[in-house]
């Protein structure tokens, strides 16, 4: 597993320091802070490749830029094996090289095992499978050998199939699904469990129905059940397609690394990592309250035996509120991307249960002063200062306390709590215990 990432000069940091849990690391921040960058490069750490654009040498405020310039950009990334001692790697920039090439790795000898997916922002997903990737490397690096450890699907692809240099190398999740049915593989069976546990609310999951001929497609396209019909997998919704690209990567991805490594006379992986980018992308809030445990279970159903190391993007507070029955001290973290002055800093926040979004909203991992819309928070700030007193910065348009009670009347519920101090404050105020200031 990964267990720690560092950067010296490197995209958005001059530095940054990351220690990893074993099992679900939780990164959050605002945008353009690089949450997506760190999964790129922990993708990079651990296939070797990069699953979209290559890492650049930090480049830094207007100020800083001739301070900076004879600094070596550098990776810094530790493994741990199982029952074995952490194991590190560095990799220096090399400015003379085109940027493919410009972070060199020259030792192939120790290498981590773990079968990874990501599931990138875009929609797509990249997969790494450890058997014979060594041999491989060293075959396309010497010999021009074109054979494929890792797999970067579209959304097209990952539907209807992928090949490099003309072999097939995914059949796609239509072919696989009618292929997997009709042979009665245990796969179809995997496939439905999977795709029931990454769906699962307070509504009915989604099931696998039978597949059907649509207009203008000479294929049997596989449908999902649902209360007002069958959907076929081509019309689903994007957060549809999110949850079944999951659900069959998984599978694909674990019975293709079974038949390669008895193909290779190599041994199974015990290790799965998984990365996923805004998790909750697409995701109606039923399901963002239940994915992230949902996928902790899922990779479980592939083998109880089976480590797995998370590490997901999110923006959404119903995400942090779903991992709290979850969320276990000795092996999950909370990561939160902030400036620091002109740095970009990674700070492993500590956990603590906040119980509800509104609270994770108004937590310091989002930093919001209200969790209600910007009209709705103005008022309750400007209320809140006028009660302590504290007159001097308030707007122009709620310096008296009618016009903050006309704001809070126009933009605050009749239940929100905040009328109860209002209330109280305006009724002392009339029995003279309290003067406006």
């Amino acid at each position: 597993m990964l267990q720690h990432l560092e950067l010296d000069y490197v995209g958005p940091t001059r530095h940054m320091e990351l220690d990893f849990a074993p099992r679900l690391n939780v990164i959050t921040g605002d945008n353009g802070l690089g949450k997506s960058f760190i999964l790129d490069l922990v993708w990079w750490c651990l296939t070797r490749t990069w699953s979209g654009p290559v890492a650049r040498p930090w480049i830094g405020p207007k100020s800083l830029i001739e301070s900076v310039r004879n600094e070596q950009p550098n990776i810094i990334f530790t493994f741990q094996f199982e029952g074995g001692s952490p194991f590190s790697r560095k990799s220096t920039y090399c400015f003379e090289q085109p940027p493919k090439s410009a972070w060199p790795l020259p030792d192939l000898r120790r290498r981590n095992s773990e079968l990874v997916v990501y599931a990138r922002i875009d929609g797509g997903f990249s997969v790494f499978d450890p058997v014979g990737t060594q041999i491989q490397e060293i075959m396309r690096t010497f010999y021009g050998g074109s054979g494929e450890t890792r797999y970067n699907f579209t959304q097209e692809t990952l539907m209807h199939g992928l090949s490099y240099d003309n072999n097939r190398v995914c059949n796609g999740l239509i072919a696989d699904w009618e292929k997997w049915r009709l042979s009665d593989s245990p796969n179809f069976t995997l496939l439905g469990k999977i795709l029931e546990t990454l769906s699962e609310s307070e509504e009915a999951p989604l099931t696998l129905g039978p597949s059907i001929r649509i207009i203008d497609d000479v294929r049997d396209i596989p449908t999902i059940e649902m209360p007002y019909g069958l959907v076929p997998i081509t019309d689903t919704s994007s957060g549809m397609r999110r949850i079944l690209g999951l659900a069959y990567l998984l599978v694909w991805a674990w019975s293709e690394h079974q038949v390669a490594a008895k193909q290779r006379r190599q041994g199974v992986t015990d290790s799965f990592v998984f990365l996923v980018d805004e998790i909750e992308a697409h995701l109606h809030p039923r399901w963002q309250r239940h994915i992230l445990p949902a996928i902790l279970k899922a990779v479980k159903l592939l083998s109880p035996e089976i480590k797995v190391q998370v590490i997901a993007v999110t923006h959404a507070p119903l995400v942090l509120t779903s991992v709290e029955p979850e969320f276990d001290l000795e092996q999950d973290k909370l990561f939160l991307l902030d400036m620091k002055g002109q740095d970009v800093v990674a700070e492993e926040i500590l956990w603590t249960k906040q119980g509800d979004a509104n609270a994770w909203l108004t937590s310091k991992v989002f930093g919001l002063k209200e969790a209600g819309n910007i009209p709705q928070e103005k008022a309750i700030l400007a209320a809140m200062a006028w009660m302590r007193g504290n007159t001097a910065n308030l707007p122009k348009d709620m310096n008296t306390q009618d016009a903050i009670d006309q704001a809070l009347r126009k933009h605050l519920p009749s239940v929100d709590p905040v009328w109860v101090q209002w209330h109280m404050f305006k009724r002392r105020q009339a029995q003279g215990g309290s003067k406006a200031p």
